[in-house]
């Protein structure tokens, strides 16, 4: 049932970009998943010139079934195109990690 939640207002907030097409977006309140769609709405809008960087007491890079639960523990690994596939291929990019 959260899933279907979390789809559903994935959907809704990429609805509401596609119609306005900012230059840039600010996130306030909420929880970390809050920041997914507009992420990889700039990602996909600006491709390589996005940089992402992560500043929370907790990495927010689980994968579903891993002990520290919630989707708001996945914000990080949902950017980079992992997760449910349900919610991650609505999508519109991905943010590639750093190689070093």
């Amino acid at each position: 049932m959260d899933r279907d939640i979390i789809a559903a207002q994935t959907a809704a907030a990429l609805d509401i970009l596609k119609v306005a097409a900012p230059d840039r977006i600010v996130t306030l309140g909420g929880e970390c998943s809050a920041s997914v769609v507009p992420f990889t709405y700039l990602t996909d809008r600006y491709g390589d010139d996005v940089a992402v960087i992560w500043i929370d007491a907790h990495p927010d890079i689980t994968l579903p079934g891993d002990v520290y639960a919630g989707y708001h523990a996945m914000a990080v690994t949902a950017c980079m195109g992992l997760g449910d596939s349900r919610i991650v291929k609505q999508l519109p990019a991905r943010i590639e990690p750093p190689m070093s």
